[in-house]
C-alpha cells in the first residue's frame, strides 16, 4: 500500500530515504550511487513486482523500461553494477528477482520481505472471507472499499489479500483476475488454486534457482 514517492516523504524528527541517502554517500559512509523509486501502485493498493495477468507485467516493466531508462539518463548501472532492496512487499520483489533474474542483479537486499505464505497469508486470507461475506462477495466489498473516505487498518488487510490472489493465482475470466485459494463458505483450502500461490514462495523457489545467489559478506554500515 505505498509507492516509490512515500520514500521521498517529509519526516518530522527524522530523514526521508532520500536524505538519508545524501547524508551516507555525503559523509563517505557508503559510496555514489543513483537510486531510483518506481511507482509500481495498482488499484488493489499492492504489487509483488513480478508479471501477473491479474495485476500486470511489472517484471518486465522494472527490468525492460523503468532500468534501462535510468541508466540512459544517468549513464550509470550496467551488468555487475545494478542493486534491488525493498520492505515487505517490496521486501518480497527484491528476493524474487534475485532468484529469477540473477544476471541482471548484481546485488538484493530483502527487508521483512513477504515468504513461507502459509504464516503470511493464510490467516488473513480466512479472515478476509468474513468480510466478502458480510459485504456479499468480492466485487461489492471492492467497490464498498472505493467509496469510503477513511479506510481502517483491517480494511487494507483484506485489499492485501486481494492482491495477493491477483498477482500468484489470477484467473483471467473472473473479475479484475481476482480468485481465493480458499472456499468462501468453509475456508477449505483450494489445493490447486494454493499450490499456484505456493509456487510463488521465496522458500520454494530458493529451491530451484538458489544457485543464482551469491552470498557474501559485507561491512556494515551505520544509519
Amino acid at each position: 500500500t505505498a509507492g516509490g514517492p512515500a520514500h521521498t516523504n517529509w519526516k518530522n524528527f527524522n530523514e526521508n530515504v532520500p536524505e538519508r541517502l545524501d547524508r551516507l554517500i555525503g559523509t563517505g559512509a557508503m559510496p555514489p550511487a543513483i537510486v531510483a523509486f518506481p511507482d509500481c501502485f495498482t488499484k488493489l493498493g499492492g504489487n509483488q513486482y513480478i508479471n501477473s495477468a491479474g495485476t500486470g507485467r511489472w517484471a518486465d516493466f522494472l527490468l525492460e523500461e523503468a532500468v534501462p531508462f535510468v541508466e540512459r539518463q544517468f549513464h550509470c548501472g550496467g551488468a555487475g553494477r545494478r542493486g534491488v532492496f525493498g520492505k515487505s512487499s517490496g521486501g518480497y520483489g527484491a528476493i524474487a528477482h534475485a532468484l529469477l533474474y540473477p544476471d541482471f542483479w548484481g546485488a538484493a537486499a530483502c527487508h521483512s520481505g513477504d515468504m513461507a505464505f502459509e504464516t503470511c497469508y493464510m490467516p488473513g486470507l480466512v479472515r478476509s472471507l468474513r468480510e466478502f461475506a458480510r459485504a456479499g462477495g468480492i466485487k461489492p466489498w471492492l467497490e464498498e472499499f472505493e467509496k469510503r473516505l477513511k479506510v481502517k487498518d483491517e480494511d487494507v488487510e483484506t485489499l492485501e489479500m486481494l492482491a495477493m490472489c491477483a498477482s500468484y493465482d489470477p484467473d483471467p475470466d473472473a473479475w479484475l483476475g481476482l480468485r481465493l485459494p480458499l472456499e468462501m463458505e468453509t475456508a477449505e483450502v483450494i489445493r490447486e488454486r494454493w499450490d499456484n500461490f505456493a509456487k510463488w514462495d521465496p522458500v520454494n523457489i530458493v529451491r530451484t534457482r538458489g544457485a543464482g545467489l551469491v552470498r557474501r559478506t559485507l561491512p556494515l554500515i551505520s544509519s
